[in-house]
């Protein structure tokens, strides 16, 4: 099917260091968050600095001072391969409210790596590396398409999901970090399969619902959950700093992401502030759940001040019975 189409319009080798073909790292976005790559790549390089990487990234659009803050990384362990994506083939595809197109660039990407590499981490922008993660490396991936962590989500969600044909006895994977097989999903033609589903029916998570409706868990292979550690909103913030000790990847899922004031936490600000986008002010997001969040989250995390201001802008909108 993509024989006769140019998925990417240009490439760009940023970082060559070695000449070690494994250790293959993706990541996606479109133009708002690729800002947030950087951070994410720095996080897995500060807790394994004795692998060597190939960070392949792919974009439709980035700003030049990001793309040479990401050259900068003060790191000799990596190759770094920019991608500018032809994304004509999504445009059109269903989108949501904190969904963008950018969410079905994952499913070009084994096309065009693939007889280049043989697996890949496919990693979402809002994932942060808090140890070691060699072990997914190691994954046997003989015969299925991808390795991938059960997700978090809601029962209810998944009634939806079994009225479309998502069996019962499944396992409903989250598709922010997945291990794939490039050959399989290619062979399997799982993209193909998704474009032609996807048009079927409205998702609340459209690439993961869809993905998830395909594979079905015949080609899946289910890591641990320290690989794509999901939960930071279900615990106190003392729980989830605790328990961050003991993962790897930690994957902060839902609309208040850790770059934006209702979603600040002091795992995602140690990396940032360590890194080139430390000066970079974190995203204001004014409603009245996000600032009461925010004011929440500063106050746990030592920030009285900050908390206060907060708290005093969350009580002003309720007041006016705002949103």
């Amino acid at each position: 099917m993509f024989s006769n189409i140019k998925l990417v319009n240009k490439r760009l080798d940023l970082v060559i260091n070695h000449n070690n073909n494994h250790n293959n790292i993706v990541f996606s976005s479109d133009f708002k968050y690729s800002k947030y790559i950087g951070i994410s790549i720095l996080s897995i390089l500060e807790n394994n600095i004795h692998e060597k990487y190939n960070f392949h990234i792919f974009v439709n659009e980035i700003d030049i001072l990001d793309l040479n803050r990401i050259r900068s990384l003060p790191y000799k362990n990596i190759n770094i391969f920019f991608y500018w994506l032809n994304d004509s083939i999504v445009e059109g595809l269903q989108t949501t409210q904190h969904f963008s197109k950018g969410m079905y660039y994952r499913l070009l990407i084994p096309y065009i790596l693939h007889r280049k590499v043989d697996t890949f981490l496919y990693l979402d922008t809002d994932v942060i590396c808090v140890g070691a993660i060699s072990e997914i490396f190691s994954t046997n991936l003989s015969k299925k398409v991808v390795a991938a962590v059960p997700d978090t989500i809601e029962e209810y969600h998944l009634y939806r999901l079994y009225e479309l044909g998502f069996k019962k006895e499944s396992t409903y994977f989250n598709s922010g970090v997945m291990y794939i097989n490039t050959s399989e999903w290619v062979n399997n033609k799982i993209t193909e399969k998704f474009l032609s589903l996807i048009g079927m029916s409205s998702y609340v998570y459209p690439d993961q619902d869809v993905l998830n409706l395909i594979l079905n868990n015949s080609s899946v292979v289910f890591l641990s959950e320290k690989f794509n550690y999901q939960k930071w909103l279900k615990l106190s913030r003392e729980d989830f700093y605790e328990e961050c000790k003991l993962v790897s990847l930690v994957h902060f899922i839902g609309p208040h992401k850790p770059w934006s004031i209702s979603g600040y936490n002091r795992i995602y600000n140690y990396y940032k502030s360590r890194s080139f986008w430390k000066k970079q002010e974190f995203e204001n997001i004014d409603t009245t759940l996000g600032l009461k969040k925010a004011s929440k989250y500063f106050w746990k995390d030592g920030n009285k001040f900050i908390s206060v201001w907060y708290h005093v802008r969350y009580l002003i909108r309720k007041l006016k019975r705002l949103k």
